[in-house]
């Protein structure tokens, strides 16, 4: 016995095979001399057993599986209730538990679940047995519950391992092999019923061991693969983007760590590839997929074909080739990923538990191959794939969720195809089942009744698709989640743009135009209302619990600091070659996570208070449409495949919708890309003295379009007023859909009539303002009606910050800039703060703002494509800090009134995120401004000045205008002079009320 443990703790040291195998012989010939009965002969036995079980793990033969199981059964029957009766039944547990993970026999698991209950029953050795017996007991029935998919299993496998956690002293090593067991349960159960709570759970425990780690520690690449999949579960779940960060961090530290023979191999291979396939496809990065294309084919050789983690490693590989494939549109990366997903069914069981995802897998490459070579053979394969798969589920699994909605959109792409009406039920059948299970993630879920939502709309089944909507929309909320950093719920909201379009116009064609002005609101704006809409609900909510208003505000205000990315940066400390403690940023991210905890339970709190049950998720009311149309009209145009509308919203009702047949999403984008492009390839640097050339011409034309298809019909259904507004025009204000938001309808017109007496334009016949949602606008004439009622707007209180940067950093050098803040020191002597140069960093600028009634920015700034709150001013020192309209937006300021954005492209967002509203000038919305001044596309700088003098000598007059006033008169001053040089004068527009 001596001879044999200094051999196996020499291997432990050396790795040597050879000190193994004469251990073994050792016992082999030492245990065979004795009785069959008897106590010393039980023991060799179980040291035996023990020893061939650790080659086994090493070598993988079946040989020394079986051995090592038969080696602990003759110990049972040589212990015959002796002293080693307890141990030889948990060794003989281990050895079918072992054989149970390489092989995936089901009576192994089933013999590693009864000896273990027995050595539990037969314990007497104390708590520590015990704890070392509850763990056992929790792998073997979480190993039963993988092959036979009883909820029971596992939901015991978890009871016992918490009791085996609980009993464990604290910081010892059994209790970090514990925590990562449990870890593990947790994300199986989510897995199984996508219970959040379970996977938070799971991380919280994950952490927790992570801490306890020390230099070199065994049990490392155990802990941290766990953690890693638990993170990467819960960005998958939530879409999170430091959860994948997260991910990937602490999957490469676990792999590196890691012996080549560990056990875990396969799983941190495939934890660490699915985290970066997902960051791949998220940020398009080459780099992230050619790591995870990379670490899947190492996986693949070096998993023997005969390992039960085979399948799983011909899976991460078809998985990574279909990301290749997205990212490079070559099909050599899909012929291969549906090959190798081939072989990975061809290599299951067809009663595994992955078994159905596996199919589910290979149908989605297949169908991808489809849309490349439309062979028919393809999709017809893909549907029979997904039906397969979906059947292998039961009723309320998450899984069969996902593979009903691919079916569903397989369904969808066939019936388009063919129009067969079999296809069409069966995929409207599909989506609807699938969105039925509500254990599913909800961005699954959400997907599911879009696409029944379509499907429903293409047959013209209206208040069916109406429905499919509504419950869209719903989901909508619970996805965008207002705990989620903002990059996470625009990267979310860009996968269901023109939901609200779609469902406006459905309702539209039913024949319920307020319902249609409800959905239309609920589905745009989204990260807007909730924050405009925050305070508001909150003194509603004050006026009847106002501990619970205060407690979810503290919780809010916490949420919207949306802090630096808050990196999973901790986790490099946890496997440091020192022993570790809680980082800051491991603190940071258990204070966030409660602090996300603490909001989400006290805003559960509100919505089920009677009156607050939409809490965050408002109906747009009567009163807040006729708040919005008041002292003039408000126009809603929507744009849809399914029909475009405009709806005239007036303080006492919504008019019959006015049909716009020439205005379609494709048309709308045609206008879109011939604008912008002849906006940014103009080579002049300043267009004023460009001339009449192919961008004004192009410019022109879209300006006419508009005024056919949009402004003409409206204006020729608007209601007759008297027009006693400033210079005799009526105020109007225009709120739009996707597209639309990049063209400029209140200068919409054949500007040649402009001196007829009913001109074809605008801007000629209304005062025009924009507003990025309806309720944006009640709520902002709502405070303008305060403040003119305590006289907080009188020109005596104004203040004035001026930023000024005639040269910037990396970019071109606005002289003007300075001109247009010198004018401001002459026409506002005295109130005028200026921040120019060197002295306009983030900081100082954002100290300043909050003492402002006006804020004037003069200077360049940059629109992000892929991240739209991230776009921002350029600063000073805009490379380090740069003032993003995350920054701005995150201000709450009381005495704001006018900001005037003199920068290129600040109300411009991206496509994607077109109903989102989320760009610069919507940011000073957000902060607290009742009136921004804001470009559509770039502008020159003597352009930039001669609109600023304008705009601020009408606001200064004897009989001074509102800003949306002197912006109209300006644009039309400036038409008038240069009417064949539309980006002079049709880039400008006013938000706000």
């Amino acid at each position: 016995m001596k001879l044999n443990e200094a051999l196996r703790w020499r291997y432990r040291r050396s790795g040597s095979e050879s000190d193994l195998r004469e251990a073994i012989e050792v016992l082999e010939r030492s245990a065979f001399g004795w009785p069959a009965r008897g106590n010393l002969r039980a023991a060799l036995l179980i040291a035996l057993s023990c020893t061939l079980r650790q080659r086994a793990e090493r070598s993988g033969s079946r040989e020394d599986h079986d051995a090592a199981v038969a080696a602990a059964d003759d110990a049972i029957v040589s212990a015959a209730n002796g002293v080693n009766h307890t141990e030889a039944l948990s060794t003989a547990a281990a050895a079918f538990l072992l054989r149970f993970n390489r092989y995936k026999a089901p009576d192994d698991a089933e013999n590693a679940v009864r000896l273990t209950r027995a050595a539990l029953e037969a314990n007497h050795e104390g708590a520590a047995a015990a704890c070392f017996f509850l763990e056992r007991l929790g792998s073997a029935l979480a190993s039963r519950y993988s092959v036979s998919g009883d909820l029971a299993d596992l939901d015991e496998a978890i009871r016992r391992s918490r009791e085996s956690a609980d009993l464990t002293p604290a910081g010892s090593i059994e209790l970090v092999i514990r925590l990562a067991n449990l870890c593990h349960f947790l994300t199986l159960r989510f897995e199984a019923t996508g219970s959040g709570e379970d996977l938070d759970d799971s991380i919280a425990l994950g952490r927790q061991g992570a801490t306890l780690l020390s230099a070199n520690d065994p049990t490392g690449p155990l802990v941290l693969t766990n953690l890693s999949s638990s993170f990467l579960m819960r960005y998958q779940r939530a879409h999170d983007s430091d959860d994948l960060n997260g991910a990937v961090t602490i999957g490469r530290e676990a792999l590196r760590i890691s012996s080549p023979n560990h056990p875990e191999r396969s799983r941190q291979y495939g934890c660490l590839t699915s985290a970066l396939m997902l960051r791949a496809q998220r940020d398009t990065n080459p780099d992230d997929l050619e790591e995870a294309l990379s670490l899947a084919r190492e996986s693949l050789r070096s998993t023997d074909p005969a390992h039960p983690d085979f399948p799983r490693s011909l899976s991460r590989l078809g998985h990574a080739l279909r990301a290749a494939y997205q990212m490079t549109n070559d099909l050599v990366y899909i012929d291969e990923a549906v090959v190798v997903l081939s072989a990975g069914v061809a290599a299951r069981p067809n009663t595994h538990p992955d078994y159905g995802s596996d199919l589910s897998n290979l149908a989605g490459v297949v169908r991808l191959r489809w849309e490349k070579t439309h062979r028919a053979e393809d999709l017809k394969a893909a549907i029979a794939l997904n039906e397969q798969a979906a059947a292998k589920y039961g009723a309320q699994h998450p899984e069969r969720a996902r593979c009903l909605c691919n079916l569903g959109n397989d369904l969808r792409i066939r019936f388009a195809e063919s129009g067969n009406r079999a296809d069409f039920d069966a995929s409207v059948d599909a989506f609807r089942q699938a969105f039925e299970v509500e254990s599913a993630m909800p961005s699954t879920r959400l997907q599911a009744a879009v696409g029944r939502g379509r499907m429903l709309a293409r047959d013209q089944q209206w208040r069916a698709a109406t429905d499919a909507y509504t419950d869209a929309i719903d989901l909508l909320y619970v996805v965008v989640s207002p705990t989620l950093r903002r990059s996470d719920q625009e990267n979310i909201l860009g996968t269901v743009h023109g939901l609200a379009a779609d469902a406006a116009a459905c309702c539209l064609a039913s024949g319920d135009r307020r319902r249609a002005l409800v959905l239309w609101e609920q589905a745009r704006g989204v990260i807007f209302n909730q924050e405009l809409g925050f305070a508001e609900e909150l003194r509603r909510l004050a006026e009847h619990d106002s501990d619970l208003a205060e407690e979810l505000s503290k919780a809010w205000e916490e949420i919207s600091r949306q802090p630096p990315r808050r990196t999973i940066e901790s986790t490099l400390s946890l496997v440091s070659p020192t022993p570790v403690s809680d980082s800051q940023a491991n603190e940071y991210e258990k204070e966030w996570g409660r602090t996300s905890q603490e909001f989400t339970r006290r805003l559960t709190q509100v919505r089920q208070k009677s009156g607050f049950e939409r809490f965050l998720r408002p109906l747009l009311s009567d009163d807040e449409l006729a708040q919005a149309a008041e002292g003039g009209f408000v126009v809603a145009v929507n744009v849809s495949q399914f029909g475009s509308h405009a709806l005239i919203i007036t303080p006492t009702e919504v008019l019959d919708p006015i049909a716009l047949p020439g205005l379609t999403p494709d048309s709308a984008r045609e206008q879109v890309i011939a604008v912008l492009q002849a906006m940014t390839n103009s080579d002049a640097p300043d267009r004023s003295a460009t001339g009449h050339n192919a961008g004004e011409t192009t410019l022109s034309h879209a300006l006419a379009w508009l005024w056919d298809v949009i402004a003409g019909p409206v204006l020729a259904n608007l209601p007759e007023v008297e027009h006693n507004g400033p210079a005799g025009r009526a105020r109007l204000w225009w709120c739009t859909t996707g597209l639309l938001s990049f063209l400029p309808i209140h200068m919409a017109g054949h500007h040649d009539t402009r001196a007829a007496e009913v001109p074809k334009t605008v801007v000629d016949r209304y005062i025009c303002s924009y507003t990025p949602t309806i309720r944006a606008l009640a709520i902002a004439k709502r405070h303008a009606s305060a403040l003119q009622t305590s006289g907080r707007t009188s020109h005596n209180s104004l203040r004035i910050l001026a930023i000024a940067m005639p040269s910037t950093p990396g970019e071109s050098n606005l002289p003007g800039a300075e001109v247009e803040v010198e004018s401001l020191q002459v026409q506002f002597p005295g109130r005028v703060t200026v921040l120019s140069g060197e002295a306009a960093t983030h900081d100082a600028v954002l100290r300043a703002i909050p003492a402002a009634t006006w804020s004037h920015f003069a200077c360049h700034a940059h629109v992000d494509p892929r991240v739209p709150s991230q776009s921002h001013l350029l600063l000073a020192d805009h490379r380090q800090r740069p003032l993003t309209a995350a920054h701005v937006a995150g201000l709450h300021l009381e005495h704001a009134e006018l900001a005037y954005l003199s920068a290129c492209s600040t109300a411009q967002t991206t496509a994607q995120l077109a109903d989102e509203v989320i760009h610069v000038a919507s940011a000073f919305q957000l902060a607290g401004y009742r009136h921004v001044i804001a470009t559509l596309w770039p502008v020159g700088d003597a352009a930039a000045i001669r609109h600023a003098q304008h705009l601020y000598r009408a606001l200064t007059e004897p009989d001074p205008v509102d800003p949306a006033t002197a912006l109209s008169n300006t644009t039309r001053r400036l038409r008038d002079r240069h009417p064949d040089i539309p980006s002079l004068w049709a880039s400008h527009i006013h938000t706000g009320a």
